[in-house]
């Protein structure tokens, strides 16, 4: 993405809060980290948390906020780009890169399930705030009025 368009502040995320996680499983391979108050990158990146492989063989995951889908996605990494493909389509025993959005009023809620050939990676559901910037341009207008009185004497 272009550094420039993402440092104009047009309504898009900046910044996470409060990242919550309800973990239904992870694999013992596997640790989770949360990332609230992260930043949004210079290239456009909004992490809002990872799984790390203690092996690792076995590859890592990202959880990436999707501006433009308005979604979490995941990404697969340290892997090869055939894998990459495979994860993102969801075949050969690969699945996970879309989660699904649970419909909630008050909170983003997405259901997550990760999963690679033999193994189930991670199951449950991650909910965050986002944190908006707008900026706005007001013009002013401004005017200047004076009178000048003559004191007698003067």
């Amino acid at each position: 993405m272009d550094k420039e368009k993402v440092a104009i502040r047009d309504g898009k995320a900046f910044k996470t809060t409060e990242v919550n996680v309800k973990q239904d499983y992870i694999d013992a391979g596997y640790e989770l980290f949360r990332y609230p108050k992260n930043e949004i990158t210079p290239t456009g990146l909004l992490t809002v948390g990872e799984l790390k492989p203690k092996d690792k063989t076995l590859p890592g995951f990202l959880f990436r906020w999707d501006e433009k889908a308005e979604r979490l996605d995941v990404d697969i990494k340290n892997v090869s780009e055939d894998i990459k493909k495979d994860f993102k389509r969801g075949i050969r025993g690969y699945d996970g890169h879309h989660t699904k959005r649970v419909p909630d009023e008050k909170n983003r809620i997405f259901e997550v399930g990760i999963k690679i050939p033999k193994i189930t990676v991670f199951e449950g559901k991650i909910s965050f705030g986002l944190h908006r910037e707008l900026e706005a341009t007001v013009p002013l207008k401004s005017s200047v009025s004076g009178s000048v009185e003559k004191i007698a004497g003067d």
